[in-house]
């Protein structure tokens, strides 16, 4: 309904999001692994910014920088 109302010059309410993470998936688990061993780790904040890219775009969402997202995902498959 966002869009909608953006695309027509309307104003939007600004929602707030909620990020919620199933604890037993692997990603999830990685990422409790990594906070316990050095929770200063990239490899944590991309992972973190990764799922949160991630979850933006499944609910339709855009992302608002797309660019870092592509960083980190090439960075991870690289």
């Amino acid at each position: 309904m966002a869009k909608y109302l953006k695309a027509m010059g309307q104003t939007t309410p600004v929602a707030k999001r909620i990020l919620e993470l199933n604890t037993d998936h692997p990603l999830v688990e990685r990422m409790m692994s990594l906070y316990q061993k050095n929770n200063q780790d990239s490899a944590l904040s991309d992972l973190v910014h990764y799922s949160y890219d991630q979850a933006i775009l499944n609910e339709g969402g855009e992302l608002e920088n797309i660019h870092g997202f592509l960083q980190r995902v090439n960075g991870m498959i690289g």
